[in-house]
């Protein structure tokens, strides 16, 4: 494999890992209400973050163990499809929160299938 392609598969997914983390703190109802998400209690905006922090936890993770991380991702993308099943049209919600969910975790084990081939062939 060609040592530029191997980097940008190496890459993608780290890279794909933060606009998806930006894009689901984004989604936190709690910063766009009429009133200023400060006033808030700490409790209540934390809960919000949840989301946003499980995924920066796992995309930490995912830093070093391409498989973890690639298999934690998909999981999420498909259980988020699996627990939203017949609430809305399945076009909007794969495009919406699950395709860029299942997008990075099917890059992330594309990196680790890529990287055990590299080291095996070392």
């Amino acid at each position: 494999m060609k040592k530029a392609l191997y980097h940008i598969i190496l890459w993608a997914p780290r890279a794909l890992g933060l606009p998806l983390i930006a894009y689901v703190f984004l989604l936190v109802p709690g910063l766009f209400r009429d009133r200023c998400w400060f006033t808030d209690t700490p409790v209540e905006e934390m809960i919000l973050l949840i989301p946003s922090l499980n995924l920066t936890a796992i995309w930490i993770v995912s830093w070093r163990k391409e498989g973890v991380g690639g298999i934690l991702f998909t999981a999420l993308g498909a259980l988020f499809v699996c627990a939203n099943w017949g609430k809305c049209e399945m076009p909007v919600l794969l495009l919406i929160m699950a395709g860029p969910l299942l997008l990075t975790g099917l890059s992330y084990l594309l990196s680790w299938f890529c990287g055990a081939a590299r080291r095996r062939a070392a």
